[in-house]
């Protein structure tokens, strides 16, 4: 298969609409930073960061080290700056780069922000913080196949997945490609042989190729391999 991102930088991204994006492949050295400061930063107060130099503060934990890191992030000194909100990721976003240590695993993000009544306000997911890994390094292996079968009318999905020790579940999603709305449909695969696999197979509609994407858990938290948001195509 055809992995996004294996080999490049890694780049996550925090956007206004609460999604965080891992790209690229788990490769130690420098890594970049993105968070739009509308995630905690009061809406007014946004245009004057470049005026007033208040940092949000990135706090982050590097596993299974432990060591922490915390990044003051800010715009370039101006007067004023003019805010293209998008929710995607792809408007005004702060930016700072910080180096990824050799034998990291998982990062532990939260943010802090002191506003103008010096006041702390919290980006942490309720306290919980936000827990990141790298699917190039945790799935190192995807090979899917459907097969056709002369003897019924429906195809057979079958799906090979090999993981890092840490993974605990591994979880198959699928869509049809030739209809946009069509159902999603979901399979726990099963682990045999130092491989998780979808057993004896699925049947899948004949002759339609399908798009799939792998949702993994490690330590009880939920991570999914999307291919980077392109998702993985397979076809007879």
């Amino acid at each position: 298969m055809q992995r996004r991102g294996q080999g490049y930088r890694p780049r996550l991204t925090f956007t206004l609409d609460f999604h965080e994006l891992v790209v690229g492949d788990l490769v130690s050295g420098p890594c970049t930073l993105r968070y739009d400061p509308l995630r905690i930063v009061p809406r007014d107060a946004v245009p004057l960061l470049p005026r007033t130099q208040r940092p949000v503060i990135a706090h982050i934990r590097f596993h299974p080290s432990g060591k922490l890191s915390e990044i003051e992030m800010r715009f370039r000194r101006a007067g004023w700056l003019n805010v293209d909100e998008d929710p995607t990721g792809d408007g005004t976003m702060l930016q700072a780069g910080f180096d990824l240590p050799q034998g990291c695993r998982e990062l532990e993000c939260w943010f802090s922000y002191v506003d103008d009544n010096g006041e702390s306000r919290w980006d942490s997911e309720m306290g919980a913080n936000y827990w990141l890994r790298f699917p190039i390094f945790d799935l190192p292996s995807i090979e899917p196949a459907v097969i056709a079968r002369l003897d019924k009318p429906l195809d057979l999905f079958r799906l090979e997945v090999q993981t890092v020790p840490e993974v605990s579940a591994v979880n198959v999603r699928w869509r049809y490609t030739n209809a946009i709305n069509t159902e999603r449909f979901e399979r726990r695969l099963i682990q045999g042989g130092g491989k998780w696999n979808l057993g004896d197979g699925a049947e899948v509609a004949s002759n339609t190729p399908l798009a799939f994407d792998l949702v993994y858990f490690v330590n009880n938290h939920k991570y999914t391999d999307d291919n980077q948001g392109t998702w993985y195509v397979v076809s007879r």
